[in-house]
């Protein structure tokens, strides 16, 4: 019989507290879009016989199943992210006390958008994915010696590598810069 230790720390339950929340919001959105996905490629089989053609069952599988894990993992990085920073808004118990209002420091243009961005690595992923992505397919589909199954499978492998490249570089860069606090200028106007 498993016991439930009475002496947890503070963070153990801000941990479990935030890890709770953020895989409940993450099982919503990837049951809902998974769903949704499935209603759309029902229908894509039932009404459109290009769908069918070019579509095979596994790849017909793959659409909802991907989706719904797409959309949790989305959404529990984005939740635990937002937990992490701002614990009030979901109720989650602090022990820090009230931060002390000081002028907000001066920081150059450059540092704030390093900030946006290391604050939203979702959006630069995306940002410099997508256009990879474009490409890539567009130099595939203009390869006519090739079937057109096999510029689409060639075109979704380089974009898989493209893709995880650009989130490696994007989440080392994440790291080094919350280990080093690079973006950051600590000094204050007076």
């Amino acid at each position: 019989m498993a016991t439930i230790p009475i002496n947890k720390s503070l963070e153990d339950m801000k941990r479990d507290q935030t890890v709770s929340l953020a895989l409940g919001e993450a099982t919503k959105y990837g049951i809902v879009g998974g769903i949704a996905s499935l209603i759309a490629t029902i229908a894509a089989t039932k009404y459109s016989p290009k769908f069918n053609k070019y579509m095979s069952i596994s790849a017909k599988t793959s659409l909802p199943v991907m989706t719904a894990m797409f959309l949790f993992g989305l959404q529990y990085e984005l939740k635990l992210h937002d937990m992490m920073r701002f614990p009030d808004k979901y109720g989650i118990v602090t022990n820090e006390p009230s931060a002390i209002i000081k002028k907000a420091p001066i920081i150059p243009f450059h540092h704030q958008v390093l900030n946006y961005l290391d604050d939203h690595p979702i959006h630069l992923i995306a940002g410099l994915s997508m256009p990879l992505i474009a490409i890539i397919l567009n130099q595939q589909l203009a390869l006519k010696n090739l079937k057109f199954s096999q510029r689409i499978l060639h075109s979704r492998v380089y974009a898989q590598v493209g893709v995880i490249g650009i989130i490696v570089m994007v989440f080392g860069l994440k790291d080094y810069a919350s280990r080093y606090r690079i973006y950051y200028d600590e000094k204050e106007e007076d």
